[in-house]
């Protein structure tokens, strides 16, 4: 897969766009068990078995937050993340590419931070474990 721009990308949280996003990470994890029995050696030969037990994927958000901007849009989205991580209610995280193509994640915000920057600008990452994903088909 051809690696594409970040820069034309829309990130949503349920229907709210997440203004000044930078950098959005995916990363996944699996659990594997040993389930190798007595049944599986013999003599010097033995047979590993090995079993899935669970699949997890988490995301990774990080951008400004610009207070007292002449246009509220910009804090929306980043105000209905911190919403939804003090609730701790569930929320649909979409990413999209310049050409629409994306991921539709059903997702719980496991960490959000806030530092001040400079002046009215801040910094924040946001943490997400992701519960269910589709895809999102583009132009």
């Amino acid at each position: 897969m051809a690696e594409k721009p970040f820069a034309g990308s829309v990130i949503k949280v349920d229907t709210v766009v997440v203004a000044l996003v930078n950098s959005v990470a995916r990363a996944g994890s699996t659990q594997i068990v040993d389930v190798t029995g007595a049944e599986n050696v013999s003599g010097e030969l033995s047979i590993t078995q090995r079993k899935v037990v669970s699949r997890e994927y988490s995301l990774e958000l990080g951008g400004v937050i610009v207070t007292g901007s002449p246009s509220a849009d910009l804090e929306a989205g980043q105000a209905a993340l911190r919403t939804a991580f003090e609730a701790g209610t569930a929320v649909v995280l979409q990413t999209l590419d310049a050409d629409g193509w994306g991921q539709d994640d059903t997702s719980l915000i496991t960490a959000l931070n806030i530092q001040a920057a400079v002046g009215d600008v801040y910094r924040f990452t946001c943490s997400l474990v992701v519960n269910s994903s589709a895809t999102v088909a583009g132009s």
